[in-house]
């Protein structure tokens, strides 16, 4: 005989009181509208909204049938709140033989006789909670359980974009200010929330969302004001990078300002605009050095002021890398490589033009000089091996000698640096002489070591962005020790996985290069 046990009112567990009480697992007076625990500790106090049912499909075979019975519990808010708060678990049907994969069998009660039916698969919210209540009898379908299911993948993918894409995007920069940025937008447009998800959705797909949802969202963006379209649209236009390989990039879709739109500096725009665009810029320079081609974008990074000008933060500081990068790259396909060709037309062919072009290039180089010799605060690596390590016992236990950097901010800084200097350096004048700097660093082969250490060394997830992944692409095509090799296809093994950027053809490549060069087998990945 069960024992009655009279517990007392104030001792009697509650199952309708208030979220932060249920939360800290106190008991909960329900006052309304603020229970006294609550309003004792100064907190805002919510309930969970009741669901009511008018109607239960089916009832279990152990309760009781009696008209009155089966009314009061469907009405009673506690059932209802109860039944949401803890949903039963779905039976697992299994799929018959000889049958469609897509289709599974679920028994069918009728008069007693058990009958087999044949719905098609579906893994939506809609069919799963469907099956769920086939399969169980009491479940009962609300609108808030439906929500409760088909948020679940979107909770995942915004938790993807905040932790995972967010960082990678803004260099997890000190102080940052576009993950916050990017999050409150989200909150008040709809279609920014919902364009951060395709692209967590897409990146963990690898390219294999639907294009009508990614036409919807740019039709949705067209009724949002210039500078919600323009988030917008850079947002979604990151998915390109998860479709195919860095031979790609180049169908890569640029922000462009709209014609009817004043021009402004990278440096004046406003978060999260800015962040996306410094990406989008650091994809159309990685695109130009792989495709030996000028960049494309037509977008003014700084209002004037001289590189390196003290003093700047360290978000400022790499924005002033990547103008002289930008420079470079706009200087060699613009002015050296039409001089060096004869494509230069005849005014331009002028003495003084030649002057122009050379003191252009001095400026820059100068800038780089300044770079490597007084390194702004925050941008030296806490651990710099000196080039005598490179000698072969040494590289027969590590192939490269160790660069250790505090911040994937500051490595992506002076990685930017060493590719410039390795970009003019292949553009010299030939009258111009360099002895008066060190050695070192009017060494090609030396930057291009610098490049692979770096890459090699460090392993903050945020740092393999685009420009990254295309230097390294670069400088592996000067490296001729086995061990060297298989320690660059293990780095972009490890880029793939952190990144989910596909770089299968691009190892392909490397490896018939490598063939080719020195006319033996090229490395394999030991662990692959």
């Amino acid at each position: 005989m069960p024992v009655i046990r009279n517990i007392p009112d104030s001792k009697r567990r509650s199952r309708t009181g208030c979220l932060q009480c249920r939360k800290r697992r106190r008991k909960c007076d329900e006052k309304r509208p603020r229970c006294g625990s609550c309003q004792e500790r100064g907190v805002a106090c919510e309930y969970k909204q009741w669901a009511f049912v008018a109607e239960v499909a089916s009832v279990p075979d152990n309760v009781d049938k009696t008209p009155g019975r089966h009314q009061d519990v469907a009405q009673s808010p506690v059932f209802a709140q109860d039944d949401l708060l803890s949903l039963p678990k779905a039976a697992s049907p299994i799929p018959p033989p000889n049958d469609s994969p897509h289709s599974v069998s679920y028994p069918a009660k009728d008069n007693g006789t058990v009958n087999t039916v044949n719905t098609p698969f579906d893994t939506s919210p809609a069919a799963s909670l469907a099956h769920t209540h086939e399969s169980t009898g009491n479940q009962i379908l609300t609108p808030s359980t439906w929500d409760d299911k088909a948020g679940q993948c979107k909770q995942r993918a915004m938790h993807c974009f905040r932790y995972q894409l967010v960082p990678w995007i803004e260099s997890n920069a000190p102080k940052p200010s576009f993950g916050s940025n990017m999050m409150t937008l989200a909150q008040d447009k709809a279609v920014i929330m919902d364009a951060a998800i395709y692209l967590a959705r897409h990146r963990t797909s690898r390219g294999e969302t639907s294009i009508e949802e990614l036409q919807e969202l740019h039709h949705r963006l067209l009724l949002e004001n210039t500078f919600v379209a323009d988030v917008g649209r850079s947002l979604l236009a990151l998915g390109d990078l998860f479709n195919d390989g860095p031979s790609q990039w180049p169908k890569f879709r640029f922000y462009h300002p709209q014609p009817d739109t004043p021009s402004q500096p990278l440096e004046d725009m406003d978060e999260p605009l800015k962040s996306l665009l410094r990406f989008h810029l650091k994809i159309d320079l990685a695109t130009s050095i792989m495709t030996n081609k000028p960049p494309s974008m037509k977008l003014s990074l700084s209002s004037g002021r001289s590189l390196f000008s003290a003093p700047l933060s360290p978000i400022e500081t790499y924005d002033s890398c990547l103008l002289c990068l930008f420079e470079c790259l706009r200087l060699i396909h613009y002015e050296l490589i039409p001089l060096f060709t004869g494509q230069s037309n005849m005014q331009s062919a002028a003495p003084e033009s030649y002057s122009l072009k050379w003191a252009a290039w001095s400026r820059l180089w100068a800038s780089c000089m300044q770079w490597f010799q007084d390194r702004p605060p925050g941008m030296e690596p806490v651990l710099e091996s000196s080039d005598a390590d490179l000698n072969g016992q040494k590289m027969q236990e590590s192939p490269f000698p160790a660069d250790i950097y505090t911040s994937a901010l500051s490595l992506q800084a002076n990685l930017t640096m060493h590719l410039s200097s390795l970009l003019l350096l292949a553009y010299k004048p030939r009258l111009v002489k360099l002895s008066r700097f060190p050695h070192h660093l009017i060494s090609r082969s030396w930057h291009t070591q610098k490049i692979a250490r770096l890459a090699v060394w460090n392993s903050f997830p945020e740092q393999w962005d685009p420009l990254v992944v295309a230097a390294l692409l670069r400088a592996a095509r000067e490296m001729t020790h086995a061990s060297q090799q298989e320690a660059l296809l293990t780095c972009f093994q490890r880029i793939t996985d952190v990144t989910k950027l596909p770089l299968d053809e691009e190892i392909s490549n490397l490896r018939l290069y490598w063939s080719s060069s020195s006319h033996s087998t090229p490395p394999t990945m030991s662990h692959r």
